[in-house]
């Protein structure tokens, strides 16, 4: 049975007489008759937070923030390691009310110690004492920022009293420490996906219209689902009833309508701050919205292209200005790009679709080295093994290192069907790599193939023709 969480208005009057002669204790300093007082109130009352926080201060206050490696070891000696001996003992026996005040006892030699904190913290899960937990696995990361062990138990508490954003913050956090981990990168996107249904209350709603109090907004956002919005004034409307109700349910749901919405009607500031505001509820920029976030970005720049394109139609005499702005635009378009791919990478550096994407953009920018590496990963996964593949290939043709080209596309190839659509490109690929290498014969292999598969592919026509036009051998 869960310990109940009390107040100091809950306790008797002698309590809470203890408990005031304890603060000024603190106050004063005198940190052994406040420690003694405090756990004597907690061993009746475990459920006093504010007790126990008093105490975690004084703990503190006295062990000053620090302490020297021969004091700390010391410490080890007379707390942390009784602790690891008995105390798995006592919580497999059930005894947690007791081990709540063993570790109590044990942090007033050392409050900042992993061990006895992260035994508070499970004393106190059995005892039904979640905050108590929190408090315990918070205080110990703050100590002990770079260890795993302790980030992803304290990511575990905040999913338990249902704080699923900071148990995604806290579990990204050890993602960065150990980023080969596929199994801590699958759990990010879990609580990715816990936060997000979490803030827009999906999970105890049966629609959203259980979400929406004012039946005519919800019949009003309905709409988004139906109306085409063709004109203006539909569209504005459905801004207007969206902008309202994220006033009065400023929830990621509703910024992320608000966001959709305005894109449509080509306000993409306005978007990109409706979208940050969904990253701000969650708590985490979500793969999702970043790739939405990163759609708005792109139709804003494309958007200033077509406006610089159709001023230079109307006005023949600016097309040389139109025409360098449009390239300035292009370029800081592809700077955006590259970085948000980069940072993306990053944040999420076992994802081989993400390091496929961005070995693209690097190869269309010749960037070849860099493009390499990101290949090279990518084919790891069986998802993108054989186009990254053929994509390595593509990078040594470019540094005319043939014959290795021709190996990547020949994996590539390997075990692919005629009627994959991929086969084409492919071929084409190795024909070019053998051509360079002077092996006439096996180009015309590949382009013969191609050929019978696609009689409009590229210029392999004309490559035949070109062949076949040449005077025989005499």
């Amino acid at each position: 049975m869960a310990v109940q969480l009390k107040s100091l208005k809950d306790l008797s009057l002698n309590d809470r007489r203890l408990y005031e002669r304890a603060e000024t204790s603190v106050a004063q300093k005198n940190f052994s008759y406040a420690f003694e007082m405090l756990r004597g109130v907690l061993r009746k009352e475990p459920g006093f937070v504010e007790g126990r926080t008093l105490l975690r201060k004084a703990q503190l206050d006295r062990f000053g923030g620090k302490v020297g490696a021969v004091a700390q070891a010391m410490a080890a000696v007379k707390t942390a390691l009784p602790i690891l001996i008995k105390g798995p003992v006592m919580l497999q026996r059930g005894k947690f009310l007791e081990a709540l005040d063993v570790a109590e006892r044990a942090l007033e030699q050392d409050p900042t110690s992993s061990a006895v904190l992260t035994f508070l913290a499970k004393a106190a899960e059995g005892a039904g004492l979640m905050p108590v937990a929190v408090d315990a696995y918070e205080m110990a990361a703050n100590f002990h920022p770079k260890d795993p062990v302790v980030l992803q138990a304290l990511s575990k508490a905040y999913e338990a009293t249902n704080d699923f954003a900071k148990a995604l913050q806290t579990s990204q956090q050890v993602a960065a420490l150990k980023p080969d981990s596929l199994d801590l990168q699958n759990e990010t996107k879990r609580l990715s996906a816990l936060a997000a249904m979490h803030q827009g209350k999906w999970e105890s709603a049966g629609s959203y219209r259980d979400i929406i109090k004012d039946k005519e907004v919800a019949q009003t956002l309905e709409q988004q689902s139906r109306v085409t919005a063709r004109d203006a004034d539909t569209l504005r409307d459905l801004i207007k009833a969206a902008k309202d109700e994220v006033t009065r349910q400023p929830s990621a749901t509703n910024h992320k309508k608000l966001a959709e919405l305005l894109v449509r009607n080509h306000e993409y500031d306005q978007a990109l701050e409706a979208y940050d505001q969904v990253v701000a509820c969650t708590g985490t920029l979500d793969p999702a919205i970043d790739a939405a976030m990163t759609a708005v970005h792109v139709a804003r720049f494309d958007d200033a292209i077509a406006q610089w394109k159709q001023y230079a139609a109307e006005h023949p005499d600016k097309q040389g200005e139109a025409e360098a702005t449009v390239a300035e635009i292009g370029k800081q378009k592809d700077e955006l790009l590259i970085k948000r791919l980069r940072d993306r990478v990053q944040r999420y550096p076992n994802d081989a679709s993400y390091h496929f994407e961005l070995g693209e953009m690097l190869f269309a920018r010749q960037e070849i080295d860099n493009a390499l590496q990101e290949f090279q990963f990518s084919q790891r996964s069986p998802q993108f093994r054989r186009a990254a593949l053929a994509n390595m290939g593509r990078c040594m043709l470019a540094k005319k290192l043939y014959d290795l080209a021709i190996e990547q596309f020949g994996a590539a190839l390997e075990g692919l069907e005629k009627s994959d659509h991929s086969r084409k490109e492919f071929l084409y690929y190795l024909a070019q790599a053998y051509e360079q290498k002077n092996r006439a014969d096996d180009a015309l292999n590949c382009y013969k193939e191609i050929y019978s598969l696609d009689v409009n592919f590229r210029d392999v026509a004309a490559k035949l023709q070109a062949h076949y036009d040449q005077p025989a051998a005499v």
